[in-house]
C-alpha cells in the first residue's frame, strides 16, 4: 500500500506538470477558474499524501491503522485525475 501511495504521489506531480504546460493555458474566465481549482486540489492532495507517507514511514505504523486515510487519498487522486483529463479536453478545444 505504501508503494502504491508513493506512485500516486508521483502521478500527482505529473498532473501538476501537465497543467503547467502550454496546452493547458486557460482562454476563458471559466477555464482559468477551473485550472486554479485543479491546481489547488492537486497541491492539497500532494501535501496530504506527503504527510501520510511521512507518518507511515517514520513511525513504522502498520498500514491497517491508516487504511481509511490511504483509500481516501486514492479516491481523491482518481477524482482529480478525471477532472484534469476533462479540463485538458476542454482547453484543447479552444
Amino acid at each position: 500500500m505504501v508503494t502504491q501511495l508513493e506512485r500516486k504521489r508521483l502521478a500527482v506531480d505529473q498532473l501538476q506538470q501537465q497543467l503547467k504546460s502550454y496546452r493547458c493555458v486557460p482562454n476563458t474566465a471559466v477555464l482559468f477558474e477551473q485550472k486554479e481549482n485543479l491546481e489547488s486540489g492537486l497541491n492539497q492532495l500532494a501535501s496530504n499524501t506527503d504527510k501520510l507517507l511521512h507518518v507511515l514511514k517514520e513511525n513504522n505504523i502498520q498500514i491497517r491503522n491508516y487504511i481509511d486515510n490511504v483509500l481516501q487519498q486514492f479516491e481523491e487522486f482518481n477524482a482529480l485525475r478525471q477532472e484534469v483529463v476533462q479540463y485538458k479536453k476542454v482547453a484543447a478545444a479552444y
